[in-house]
């Protein structure tokens, strides 16, 4: 007996996950999304489909004809829990700024409007139910580093979060609440956790004050790298710059640790160590999604249109690992030199390799 849900539902079949609005409003448990995706090794345009309802991969995978059951593989999708703590690191004396200038410097144009490239970034992305320009950063900062060290579709994966509009996850409560609800929250924490603190005056209550990024525990203290925040002792919330904090393990504000899933054991304390830029001539992972260039010399800009400025360029044949594209303009986000760039889609094309 099957019992499963399917629903070819594909709103624009670009290939490309599209927003939850050409989602099926009926109950599912597979979304196919598109009959244009592509898959490395497979020639020509395949179905592809995601899980939309509460089954596991493993309900579908797990046994094969007539109730014989599989041998169990090694996690395909597994993700280093270093890379987001390394991209974290890298951010550590950013300061927020007082308009919509300098974002991208750490220290230019200072001032406490909660001004960040971290919103622009991920309003680019259409990340959240709305702008969030402006706005408390905390956990939008956990965001950023979870989308800049992984891309855009493992971020949200590995964070429980919906895309788009109905997503709430830059409110501190409700990115606890999408681990709470897979039973991802823990007491304990590991490296690479996203841990949530309770407010002085609701500790064990419903409110989550601040969020930040685990990048070390020992028996004694948590480490963490938290956005909009300070270096003074304790939980200081709108603090205004991304700082490294540590909290003894007893600390009565502690609200939690979310733990992605992220596919592989953290057992080794992280250190930090230096991210190198992906060089254009360096060779993929079978199976990974690329950006390659097309034209003679194309700006990479810091935003997804040409009213950013540019931030340097690339040149024709260049390929630079795919973040993400942007669903208002169509640009596509790569990794370059540490940092998110944009680049048109008119002179560059996304293909798996």
């Amino acid at each position: 007996m099957c019992d499963i849900m399917w629903i070819p539902h594909w709103g624009k079949n670009d290939g490309d996950v599209p927003d939850d609005k050409y989602k099926s409003s009926h109950p599912h448990d597979l979304w196919q999304y598109t009959s244009k995706g592509s898959l490395a090794g497979v020639s020509g345009r395949v179905d592809l489909n995601l899980l939309t309802g509460t089954k596991p991969l493993s309900y579908f995978v797990d046994s094969g004809q007539n109730g014989e059951e599989k041998p169990k593989e090694e996690n395909p999708m597994s993700y280093d829990p270093k890379k987001v703590i390394q991209v974290a690191e890298a951010e550590v004396g950013y300061l927020e700024k007082k308009s919509n200038s300098s974002l991208d410097s750490k220290t230019a144009n200072a001032g406490d409007k909660n001004y960040t490239k971290y919103a622009r970034d991920l309003d680019a992305l259409g990340f959240y139910n709305g702008k969030k320009q402006s706005v408390a950063w905390c956990d939008i900062f956990v965001d950023w580093c979870f989308v800049q060290a992984y891309g855009l579709e493992a971020a949200l994966k590995l964070t429980n979060q919906p895309l788009g509009k109905s997503n709430c996850g830059a409110g501190c409560k409700y990115s606890r609440n999408y681990y709470k609800k897979i039973n991802r929250l823990f007491d304990k924490p590991q490296p690479g956790d996203q841990v949530f603190f309770w407010p002085k005056d609701a500790i064990g209550g419903p409110a989550v004050q601040h969020t930040g990024l685990v990048y070390a525990v020992d028996n004694t203290y948590v480490y963490t790298i938290e956005g909009n925040t300070s270096g003074a002792n304790g939980v200081i919330a709108n603090g205004g710059g991304v700082c490294k904090k540590k909290y003894k393990l007893t600390y009565n504000r502690l609200a939690g640790f979310g733990r992605p899933d992220y596919g592989v054991a953290v057992t080794t304390v992280p250190t930090k160590t230096e991210t190198p830029a992906t060089p254009a001539d360096s060779g993929f992972p079978a199976g990974t999604k690329i950006v390659e260039i097309n034209a003679n010399s194309l700006n990479a800009r810091v935003g997804d249109s040409q009213k950013y400025d540019s931030t340097g360029y690339v040149q024709k044949g260049e390929k630079y690992e795919w973040v993400a594209t942007s669903p208002a303009t169509g640009w596509h986000a790569i990794r370059m030199e540490k940092r998110i760039c944009w680049v048109s889609p008119n002179y560059s094309k996304v293909v798996v390799v």
